[in-house]
């Protein structure tokens, strides 16, 4: 629309994003952050009704609720855009 700003994302800014959570994975889970690790709190303590259900979970990270989901869902479907993210997940 005229008079609105223009938003231009160069065509790797999703690949540096990606890389960036690469080189976090390894060290991802050992950092204490609440704000980060708020969401499998609210997944554990939730009215949750995954039992018998098949999960999709979007953004797995490096598998903290994917664990917890994996155990309690009858299956699961982790993604995450980062591979790294992705090889620390799948060792849980």
């Amino acid at each position: 629309m005229p008079g609105e700003p223009q938003v231009r994302r160069s065509a790797n800014a999703a690949s540096d994003v990606a890389l960036a959570y690469d080189r976090w994975s390894r060290r991802y889970d050992d950092d204490h952050n609440a704000t980060r690790d708020l969401d499998a709190r609210v997944v554990r303590q939730s009215p949750l009704h995954v039992e018998d259900a098949r999960v999709l979970e979007l953004g797995c990270g490096t598998g903290k609720n994917s664990e917890w989901l994996a155990v309690h869902a009858h299956s699961l479907v982790a993604l995450d855009f980062s591979p790294g993210m992705l090889d620390v997940a799948r060792r849980r």
